[in-house]
C-alpha cells in the first residue's frame, strides 16, 4: 500500500465515560472528541490517562458511557477498533530473545495480514534499518520505544495510541520519538498521553487535561497557555523555594547568590518582573493551583 492509499486518521468521541476500579473512580464522566491530527492527552501519574487509553483499545470496558472511532463503539464493536489501532503502552517490553525483525513478523502474525514488505516499511519508517538483525534485550531504551512504535504502525491503523513515549529517555531519544509522532500525524489519527509537558509544546495543538480523572481542559495550547495570562512573574530569591504559599514556582535557575524564580501567582503580590506564559505555567495554573487565594 502506497503512502496516498493509507487510510485517514479516525474521528474518536468520548461521550460521559465512567470506570472505576472497584470503589476508586478513576475516569468521572469525561466527553471529548479527536479529529485527524494529533491530541495530547496531558495529566500527572494517576489522573486517569492510562485507564482513558486502555478503554480506546478496547482493553477495558467503561463503567458507564462509551466511546466511538469512526462510529464503531469500541465495546460492541471491539473486534473491528482492535484491527484499526496501532497501541503503544507505556509499560511496552518486547520478547528480549528475538530479534527485532522476528518480533515484527511475530506481532505481524498475530495480525494475520502483515507482509513482509509492511514489516520492511515500518523499519525504514522508524529508523531501525541498524538494528534489524539484533536481540530486542541488546537496544536501548529508545531504540526499543522506537520498535514499539514499528509494531503499533504495522496493519496501516488509522487510530495511532501512545502512552508516556518519551518517558526515561536521554534527549536525544526523546527528540527523535517526537519527531517520528509528528510525522505519523500528518497521516492519521494520534492521541499522545504524557505528563512532559514539553513533549506537548513540541508537538501538537489540541490538548486534553486531566486530573483525578476529570477533563480539565480541552482546547487548543493557546487556551492553556492563557491560564497563566498575567500571572507570571520572574524574581530573585535566596532559596529554590518561595514562602508565599499563593504562588507556584515553575522554574528555580540558580545564579550567583541565589536563584532567579519563576512564579505563578497573584500580579500584584511580589515585585517580580512579569514574562509571557507558557504552555507548562497554564498547565501548572490549572492543576497545581497555590494553596491560598489572592
Amino acid at each position: 500500500m502506497i503512502a496516498s492509499e493509507r487510510p485517514a486518521g479516525a474521528a474518536v468521541i468520548c461521550t460521559g465515560v465512567v470506570y472505576d476500579y472497584g470503589t476508586r473512580r478513576a475516569l468521572a464522566g469525561v466527553s471529548w472528541s479527536a479529529a485527524p491530527g494529533m491530541t495530547a492527552v496531558l495529566g500527572r501519574n494517576g489522573a486517569g490517562k492510562t485507564t482513558l487509553l486502555r478503554i480506546l483499545v478496547s482493553l477495558l470496558q467503561p463503567s458507564r458511557g462509551h466511546v466511538t472511532i469512526d462510529g464503531h463503539d469500541t465495546v460492541r464493536d471491539s473486534n473491528w477498533v482492535r484491527r484499526h489501532i496501532g497501541y503503544l503502552p507505556q509499560d511496552f517490553l518486547p520478547f528480549p530473545e528475538l530479534t527485532t525483525v522476528e518480533f515484527l513478523e511475530y506481532i505481524g502474525g498475530l495480525a494475520g495480514s502483515v507482509r513482509r514488505a509492511e514489516i520492511d516499511d515500518v523499519i525504514v519508517r522508524t529508523n531501525l534499518e541498524r538494528f534489524a538483525r539484533t536481540r530486542t534485550a541488546r537496544l536501548s531504551g529508545g531504540t526499543r520505544r522506537r520498535l514499539g512504535v514499528a509494531q503499533a504502525l504495522l496493519g496501516h491503523p488509522q487510530l495511532l495510541v501512545v502512552d508516556e513515549p518519551t518517558t526515561g529517555l536521554d534527549p536525544e531519544e526523546r527528540v527523535r520519538i517526537r519527531q517520528l509522532l509528528a510525522d505519523l500525524a500528518t497521516r492519521s489519527t494520534v492521541l499522545l498521553s504524557t505528563h512532559l509537558v514539553e513533549d506537548v509544546a513540541a508537538l501538537v495543538d489540541h490538548v486534553l487535561v486531566f486530573d483525578e480523572g476529570r477533563l480539565l481542559f480541552d482546547g487548543r495550547a493557546s487556551g492553556l497557555e492563557a491560564h497563566a495570562a498575567s500571572s507570571v512573574q520572574e524574581v530573585f530569591h535566596d532559596s529554590p523555594t518561595f514562602p508565599d504559599p499563593r504562588y507556584i514556582v515553575s522554574r528555580a535557575t540558580p545564579e550567583q547568590g541565589g536563584f532567579r524564580l519563576r512564579l505563578i501567582g497573584p500580579a500584584n503580590g511580589v515585585n517580580g518582573k512579569p514574562v509571557t506564559p507558557s504552555l507548562e505555567d497554564g498547565y501548572l495554573a490549572l492543576v497545581r493551583r497555590p494553596s491560598a487565594e489572592s
